[in-house]
Parts: structure tokens; sequence; C-alpha cells
């Protein structure tokens, strides 16, 4: 398999052919973090992720589908094709 440049300095298998990469800096992961408390702080209705689940916050319902389709694009499509 070619491609991912230096990505595979920081791969950590954790299965076989399962493996986990750091994705997003602390920064962001944070303001993830905030935007997600502020939006559930407000009162507007919050769709879970699954009926099993009353915690979470299906991101791409609250405004943020944008960020995350160019995230799979732009990120990890071209990893998962590495």
């Amino acid at each position: 398999r070619g491609g991912g440049g230096g990505l595979r300095s920081h791969l950590v298998e954790v299965s076989p052919e399962v493996f986990a990469f750091p994705l997003l800096r602390e920064e962001c992961c944070a303001m993830l973090v905030e935007e997600v408390d502020s939006y559930l702080a407000s009162g507007l209705k919050a769709a879970r992720p699954n009926s099993m689940n009353q915690y979470g916050l299906v991101l791409n319902e609250v405004g943020m589908e944008a960020l995350f389709d160019s995230l799979l694009e732009t990120v990890l499509q071209p990893i998962a094709r590495a």
C-alpha cells in the first residue's frame, strides 16, 4: 500500500487491521466539547446518536454537517485509500 506520507509514524494498531491516530489537536477537541456543551445548555432539541444513548449529540443536526463532510472528504477518505 502506498501513500500516507508521515501518517504511518502516528498509527497505532489497536486490533488486527484496525488503526488509531491523533486526528484533532487538543485545542480543537476542547472547542468542539465547548460547542456541544453550549448547544446542550441552550435548551434546543438534541438528537441523540441512538435510542439507547441519552448522552451525546448528532453533530450533523446542529450545524456541523459541512465541517464533518469536509473532514471526511479531505482527510479520512484519502487515508482509507492509502
